[in-house]
C-alpha cells in the first residue's frame, strides 16, 4: 500500500510539471473592487487591559461554588417500608410524642371492714360471722392516663439533646356498698374492731333486723410525674443507637380510703314484734351517719441516670429505656372522721355532731409528715413501625417502683375506743382514750401498664 501511494504521488507531480511547461500563462483580467468590510458589534475584537488585541473574544468562566452550610442535613437512606436511616445524626432536630396509658397499681391490703351474721352480732371470729370486705388484698381496676414528651437536639443534633416529659393517671375511685336491715329475717352488718377496754373483738352495728343501714368503702389512687432529661449519644449506626440519660425526676402517688356508714331506726318496724305498744310510743326515730377518711401522699424528688437503646430494621423499631432515680420521698398521712346523729323528738329534731368517725378519732386524727431516702427504678420498652419519614406508631410496656411510700390501707388501727364518741360524764371515772393510734407504717409502691402512642420527628 505504501508503494502504491508513493507511485501515485510521483505521477501527480510529473503531470503538474508537464502542464506548467506546455501551456502558456493565462491573461490577467482586472478584478472588480470589493465592498467595504463591516463586522457586527458582537464580533468586535476586544482588547486586553494593556491594549493588546486578542485573536478571539474571551468567554466568561463560570465556577460553580457549593455554599458551605454549617448545619447541613445528613444523608438520608431509605431501606424498605419507608424506614429512614440517618447515619450521620443520632437525633432529629426535634421530636414530640403522645401516648395513651392503661396502668395498674399495687393493690392495698385493708383490715376487715365489713362483717355479717345471719343472727346475732357479726363479731369477727364468731361462729356465724363472715367477712364481706377487707382482710385481703384489694386489686384496683386499671387506670387510664397519658404521657407527653417534647424533645430538642442541641446544635446539629450530632451528639446531644434534651427532652421534657409529663405523665399522669386519672383519679381512679372504686366503691363497694353493703346495704341491709329493717327485716326481721334479714342478716346484720357491722364494722369489726377491738375494744381496748376489754381487749376482745367488738363490733359497731350498722344494720340489724330492726335497723336499716349501709356501709360504703371507697378507694382512690392518682399518679403523676414529670422529668427533665439530657441525652448524650454513645453509639450511632444506621441500625443501632445508644444514648446516655441524665436529669431530674419528680413522681407523686396519692391514695385514699374512705368508710361511710348510715343507720336508721324507726319504731314502726317494731309493730311486727312483741314489743309493748306503750314502750314503742316512747321510742323516737333515730338516724346517724359517720365518715372516716385516710389519705396517703408520696412526693419523690431525685436525680436520674439511665440508658436508651434503639434498634431499627426494615421499617420496624424497638426502644428500651432503663432508668434509676435516687432522692427522697416526702410522705404525708391525713386522718379525719366525723359523726352526726339526728333524733326526732316531740320537741323537734335533736342534732349532735362528734369529731370522730369509727377509725378516725381524736387520738389519731390530723396530718403527719416524714421523709426518707428512696430509690425509683423504671423500665420502658416500645416496639412499633414507621409511618413515612417523620412519624412512627408504637405499643409499649412500662414498670416503675418506689422503694419507700406510705399506703392509706396501712394506717388503720383496729383497736378503737368508742368512748370518744360519747359526751363526757363528770360523775363517771373514765380513763382517757389512747386508741386508735397513728402507726405511720411504710411500704413500697409500684405501677405498671401498657401504652399506645405516636411520635413525630422534624
Amino acid at each position: 500500500m505504501f508503494r502504491f501511494l508513493a507511485a501515485a504521488g510521483l505521477l501527480v507531480w510529473l503531470s503538474s510539471a508537464f502542464a506548467q511547461t506546455v501551456h502558456p500563462p493565462a491573461p490577467v483580467v482586472p478584478a472588480e473592487p470589493l465592498p467595504p468590510l463591516t463586522m457586527p458589534a458582537e464580533a468586535t475584537v476586544p482588547l486586553l487591559p494593556n491594549g493588546t488585541v486578542v485573536s478571539q473574544p474571551l468567554q466568561p468562566v463560570v465556577v460553580e461554588v457549593t455554599p458551605t452550610v454549617v448545619d447541613a442535613p445528613p444523608v438520608r437512606v431509605t431501606q424498605g417500608r419507608g424506614a429512614v436511616i440517618e447515619p450521620t445524626r443520632p437525633f432529629a432536630r426535634s421530636w414530640d410524642s403522645a401516648e395513651v396509658l392503661l396502668w395498674w397499681t399495687k393493690p392495698q391490703t385493708l383490715p376487715p371492714l365489713v362483717t355479717t351474721s345471719p343472727f346475732g352480732l357479726p363479731t369477727l371470729g364468731g361462729p356465724n360471722t363472715s367477712v364481706l370486705f377487707g382482710g385481703q388484698s384489694q386489686d384496683p381496676p386499671g387506670s387510664g392516663g397519658g404521657r407527653f414528651v417534647l424533645g430538642w437536639a442541641l446544635g446539629a443534633g450530632d451528639r446531644a439533646g434534651y427532652e421534657v416529659g409529663y405523665q399522669f393517671l386519672g383519679t381512679n375511685t372504686t366503691s363497694d356498698p353493703f346495704r341491709g336491715g329493717g327485716n326481721l329475717r334479714g342478716p346484720t352488718f357491722g364494722i369489726p374492731l377491738i375494744n381496748p377496754r376489754t381487749g376482745a373483738e367488738d363490733v359497731v352495728l350498722v344494720s340489724s333486723p330492726v335497723q336499716q343501714g349501709a356501709i360504703v368503702v371507697s378507694q382512690s389512687v392518682r399518679v403523676q410525674g414529670w422529668e427533665l432529661t439530657g441525652l448524650v449519644n454513645l453509639y450511632n449506626s444506621p441500625q443501632i443507637k445508644v444514648h446516655a440519660l441524665t436529669g431530674y425526676r419528680y413522681f407523686m402517688a396519692n391514695e385514699g380510703v374512705r368508710v361511710d356508714t348510715q343507720s336508721a331506726f324507726d319504731p314502726q318496724i317494731l309493730a311486727a314484734t312483741n314489743v309493748d305498744p306503750a314502750t314503742r310510743a316512747q321510742l323516737v326515730r333515730f338516724r346517724s351517719a359517720s365518715a372516716d377518711q385516710f389519705d396517703a401522699h408520696n412526693r419523690f424528688h431525685g436525680g436520674q441516670l439511665g440508658l436508651r437503646s434503639e434498634w431499627a430494621w426494615n421499617g420496624f423499631f424497638a426502644q428500651a429505656d432503663t432508668k434509676v432515680s435516687l432522692g427522697r420521698t416526702v410522705e404525708v398521712v391525713k386522718v379525719s372522721g366525723q359523726t352526726v346523729s339526728v333524733a326526732d323528738t316531740p320537741a323537734g329534731p335533736s342534732i349532735n355532731y362528734f369529731p370522730g368517725g369509727v377509725f378516725g378519732q381524736g387520738t389519731n386524727g390530723g396530718r403527719f409528715s416524714r421523709s426518707a431516702f428512696a430509690v425509683l427504678p423504671e423500665a420502658n420498652v416500645r416496639v412499633g413501625f414507621l409511618l413515612g419519614e417523620r412519624s412512627r406508631v408504637f405499643v409499649g410496656y412500662q414498670f416503675l417502683y418506689l422503694s419507700h411510700a406510705v399506703r392509706a390501707a396501712d394506717q388503720f388501727d383496729r383497736t378503737v375506743d368508742l368512748t370518744q364518741l360519747q359526751p363526757p360524764n363528770p360523775a363517771a371515772l373514765v380513763l382517757p382514750a389512747t386508741r386508735p393510734a397513728m402507726p405511720f407504717d411504710r411500704g413500697d409502691f409500684w405501677a405498671q401498664g401498657l401504652s399506645f402512642g405516636l411520635e413525630w420527628r422534624y
